[in-house]
């Protein structure tokens, strides 16, 4: 563990993973309201996330992000990996936990799953190679801005992890060790038949 003064909360090294002890007081605690830490980034800064950082932290140093497309669905789809393995390591956490919302966050994304899929289908945005749409989508924010202003952030990362979760419903005979080392990302949407 080591003490950041407020910044990486993670930091992975070839024989460690150090969590930052000031990143996780709790999201009422006064220097994070003092420092201006943002609203949306402070139900994140709780002891109750700490293992579900550190398993992620792992699982990403293990299995990195590789793509040569560089598209918003590969983003998507790796970031569902990590989410859908840390179910399986973490099966007693409660979801919206895994995922870093609130229940109301992932409730929202639950009830609106058919219709952000469906915006993304017809803006075209899965196979987009702009940095900024994908910024808007898979980064910490208020709101998923191609969305909508009342949703929660990174509605990317929830997209993939249901793509992900359908692919391995739909292909038993993958392991998830299998599906960690699997970079080919439209292969995998394809093969998911992923309709919400």
């Amino acid at each position: 563990m080591h003490v950041s003064g407020l910044n990486q909360s993670i930091v992975v090294g070839e024989h460690f993973i150090s969590l930052s002890t000031d990143n996780y007081m709790g999201s009422d605690y006064p220097l994070y309201k003092r420092v201006m830490i943002y609203n949306y980034l402070r139900p994140n800064m709780c002891r109750e996330k700490i293992t579900s950082d550190y398993v992620t932290a792992f699982l990403s140093a293990e299995f990195p992000f590789f793509s040569q497309k560089r598209l918003l669905l590969d983003e998507m789809i790796y970031k569902g990996k990590i989410i859908y393995a840390l179910s399986l390591l973490m099966p007693n956490e409660p979801e919206h936990w895994l995922i870093g919302y609130t229940q109301e966050q992932l409730a929202w994304a639950n009830h609106y799953e058919k219709d952000i899929w469906l915006t993304m289908l017809k803006q075209q945005q899965l196979f987009s190679h702009d940095p900024m749409l994908t910024v808007q989508y898979m980064n910490d924010a208020p709101f998923t801005a191609p969305i909508a202003q009342d949703s929660p952030g990174r509605l990317g990362v929830f997209m993939g992890w249901k793509i992900v979760e359908s692919y391995m419903r739909k292909e038993q005979d993958i392991s998830p060790l299998e599906l960690m080392k699997n970079t080919d990302y439209s292969k995998i949407l394809e093969q998911s038949g992923y309709r919400p």
